[in-house]
């Protein structure tokens, strides 16, 4: 077992600025990497700024896949290296939408994903737990039951959908409208 996270250690990277002063550096942190089983996921997050770019459900690293190309490249060659699974997660700041991509191939050419798949918070958290617990799951599939958030009122799968009203604002609606008509704002 691990050391619990109690704060985020930044000393490192404040460290390697420091030692290497202004110039730019060629190398890159990896988020996290888990072992489960024998089996390696390289987890890598990635930040969505809503107010100047597309939610995570909307952004895909080939947007700005030239800027990070060597960080994507040498994220993939590690991800081969362990024999494992590369996965990246789009999130924004209010943490209330995610989208996990499983990266099939990256080269010089460009990235491409599988099995993208867009959840709430709880999704997340859920998903997140069971690898943190030795328990991986795959990325989440909205068509499978078992991975889809519950609607409190009736238990039915909630589904993120953009009203119609004008306001382009998202939200979580129960998928047994018109019988349920349950509605979770995306904070």
């Amino acid at each position: 077992m691990t050391k619990q996270l109690e704060k985020t250690e930044d000393g490192g990277k404040a460290l390697i600025k420091e030692l290497i002063g202004q110039d730019s550096t060629r190398g890159f942190d990896l988020d996290s990497v888990y072992c489960v089983n024998g089996n390696y996921f390289v987890l890598e997050l990635l930040f969505c700024d809503v107010s100047c770019n597309p939610w995570p459900r909307d952004s895909h690293p080939s947007r700005y896949f030239e800027k990070d190309k060597l960080k994507f490249i040498n994220l993939w060659k590690i991800t081969n290296r362990l024999q494992g699974r590369l996965i990246l997660i789009n999130y924004e700041e209010t943490h209330s939408e995610f989208k996990l991509m499983e990266v099939e191939y990256c080269d010089e050419a460009g990235i491409k994903t599988k099995d993208d798949c867009v959840i709430n918070y709880e999704g997340m958290k859920t998903w997140f737990q069971s690898l943190n617990h030795h328990n991986y799951l795959e990325i989440p599939n909205l068509r499978k039951e078992a991975y889809r958030i519950r609607c409190p009122k009736c238990g039915s799968a909630l589904v993120l959908r953009k009203s119609k009203d004008g306001s382009f604002r998202d939200f979580w609606g129960c998928s047994n409208y018109p019988n349920c008509h349950t509605i979770i704002e995306v904070r």
